[in-house]
């Protein structure tokens, strides 16, 4: 969980820098809060199962986009090695590229993964 507090205070940080601060709060505390906590997991878990080599892409674009407002970037590139590793793992393959029905299949497969 001290993962998700450094990732909040690099979205934040940059969001301040560009001057959204507010609206990125709004926006993800109400994403957060209309979900139970179990779902939230489910679907992080389930979705960076089935499309980590898409996320991985993302998250390089991320990073120009910190690197450009001077932001930290130490989450971001941690979050972007996570999901080239997922996909190097073949997830999203297994999985067809879709979500699974519950989270234990993923940790089944990191558990079991020759890394």
């Amino acid at each position: 969980m001290k993962g998700l507090t450094g990732l909040l205070l690099e979205t934040f940080e940059a969001a301040q820098r560009r001057g959204i601060r507010g609206a990125v709060e709004a926006d993800i505390a109400r994403w957060i809060d209309e979900r139970p906590f179990a779902q939230v997991i489910k679907r992080y878990i389930g979705s960076t199962a089935a499309h980590a080599g898409r996320r991985a892409k993302e998250m390089a674009d991320t990073l120009e986009l910190l690197r450009s407002l001077g932001s930290s970037t130490r989450m971001t590139k941690a979050t972007r090695a996570w999901f080239v590793e997922i996909d190097r793992l073949g997830l999203p393959a297994r999985f067809n590229g879709r979500e699974p029905d519950s989270i234990e299949p993923v940790l089944q497969a990191l558990v079991t993964s020759d890394r």
